[in-house]
């Protein structure tokens, strides 16, 4: 057998340079970017990519063949360029890696998927934010093919065609078993047992129709990590993003929504909301005290208010958006001891999880209507009756990280550089600080920072959607968050 063999001897190693183009000024004229949220099993469709910056001597262009993998968290992700792609550019935090003649792309991909090759790129995740290290890539070791690498390379691209032709045919199947709930007469047990069928492939597929709509309609940072399941490529990856990443996601958008709504309806000093905001401003606040304090805003707001949204989706502890919560985060606590560890008991847990991801999700449509905006912009204009102002937002909105402008006429006074909630088109809640939007020190992109602890003249923020923290020793802002909470825990004035 022969020995295995560094992976740059086999296989060319480009990290990934460009951004999405902010503006139409600074777009590639030709070229579109593959960022890490465009890898999953597959590579997003070209038509899909954002517009890329220029293309520079040390752009790494993406051909099709070859392998593309995100050196960003969740690591692991890898897929081939498929045939006839677009001009694009690889994003950063990602890496091509292109085949020097010598070996095949779908062998590597195979290998780099596989539990040995995952270990060994998990060997090489480093730094304060957790990357994959392109220079150790380029030499871990790879064991040899041995029998014609271009030949495995063709059987499993017939396979892969092949499976897409299956994916087709059991949808064109589960539609056709869909039609029999169209019919009117009753046809007897056959009728049930087809009946039974289709009602069963309905339930396989709920969760995937929950998650699409969510992924178009919910506020950004849950949308972004919904998107990311696509990319899961075995049942411990799925497990993990919706265990640890999801939960972690919705909780801080829910907790900055209950402390903006016990802001505006003058609720401070109530027990678990008061402890929560004393957690943040000391150490930092767990999941568990998100949840408590959220149950306790909306119990009693909903007798202040009924916003028909987050108090009536959590007034009672045992309706089903809490209760799906807390069996998401119990199952987050099996960490301690009780987490799975085979790929079997991965795939028993997943299952269960999906039925209180499903329920959590439709008990949060909510979200669908309240539309999350950064504000750019904010101009006074002429009005005979009352003072009105133009405002200019980015809406945070579905997975789209090219947030959309969108101009709107309000009598409420807003402030440049907040993120509001348009609560079902009638009235705007302030989420600042508790979700502060700023460009990120790592990545140069524009994110969404929950405060999650403060020290003497600092403020830790942790971002949503990347994962990346930062430090922030803006006077102002470390300020605003220490009034604020203060505020919450019933202590006027600021003093922590």
């Amino acid at each position: 057998m022969r020995a295995e063999v560094p992976l740059d001897r086999l296989f060319e190693v480009m990290p990934g340079r460009n951004r999405a183009a902010k503006a139409v000024q600074e777009r590639d004229p030709e070229f579109r970017v593959v960022q890490p949220r465009d890898i999953g099993a597959t590579v997003a469709d070209w038509d899909d990519l954002a517009r890329s910056t220029p293309h520079t001597r040390t752009s790494a262009v993406v051909l099709p063949g070859d392998i593309i993998g995100s050196t960003s968290g969740p690591h692991g992700r890898w897929g081939i360029v498929p045939a006839r792609y677009g001009p694009a550019l690889a994003g950063d935090h990602t890496v091509v890696l292109r085949s020097r003649g010598t070996a095949g792309s779908r062998y590597l991909l195979g290998f780099l998927r596989s539990g040995a090759g995952r270990a060994r790129l998990s060997a090489i995740v480093s730094g304060v934010v957790q990357r994959i290290s392109v220079r150790d890539l380029k030499n871990i070791l790879v064991p040899p093919c041995e029998v014609d690498p271009w030949r495995v390379d063709r059987v499993l691209d017939a396979f892969e065609q092949r499976l897409h032709a299956m994916e087709l045919e059991l949808r064109a199947l589960r539609e056709s078993a869909e039609r029999i709930y169209d019919v009117d007469r009753d046809f007897g047990t056959e009728l049930g047992v087809v009946q039974g069928i289709a009602a069963a492939l309905r339930v396989a597929t709920d969760i995937s129709e929950e998650v699409g709509m969510a992924k178009v309609a919910y506020p950004y940072p849950i949308a972004r990590t919904l998107r990311a399941l696509d990319g899961a490529v075995s049942p411990r990856e799925e497990y993990h993003l919706v265990v640890h990443e999801l939960v972690e996601s919705v909780s801080v958008v829910l907790v900055a929504l209950a402390a903006a709504t016990a802001r505006a309806a003058g609720i401070t000093g109530v027990g678990p909301l008061s402890d929560w905001a004393k957690t943040v401003t000391r150490r930092g606040a767990t999941i568990g005290a998100r949840h408590t304090a959220l149950l306790a805003v909306a119990a009693k707001a909903e007798r202040v208010h009924n916003d028909g949204g987050l108090c009536q989706a959590f007034q009672d502890g045992d309706s089903p958006a809490p209760a799906a919560m807390r069996a998401l985060i119990d199952e987050r606590n099996r960490i301690h001891g009780r987490h799975p560890r085979v790929p079997a008991e991965f795939r028993t847990r997943l299952a269960a999880v999906q039925v209180d991801l499903r329920t959590l999700l439709r008990s949060l449509s909510f979200l669908a209507r309240w539309q999350f905006g950064y504000v750019e912009s904010v101009r006074p204009v002429a009005e005979d009756t009352a003072p009105a102002y133009q405002v200019r937002f980015r809406v945070l909105r579905g997975d789209n990280p090219v947030w959309a402008v969108e101009e709107r006429r309000v009598t409420q006074l807003l402030y440049p550089g907040r993120t509001y909630a348009l609560v079902d088109g009638e009235h705007l809640l302030d989420l600042h600080p508790y979700l502060v939007v700023q460009e990120c020190d790592e990545c140069g992109a524009m994110e969404i920072y929950h405060p999650n602890s403060v020290g003497e003249s600092t403020v830790q923020l942790h971002s949503i959607d990347m994962g990346h923290p930062t430090e922030s020793d803006d006077p102002v802002l470390v300020e605003e968050v220490v009034r604020a909470f203060a505020e919450l825990a019933g202590r006027p004035g600021g003093a922590r």
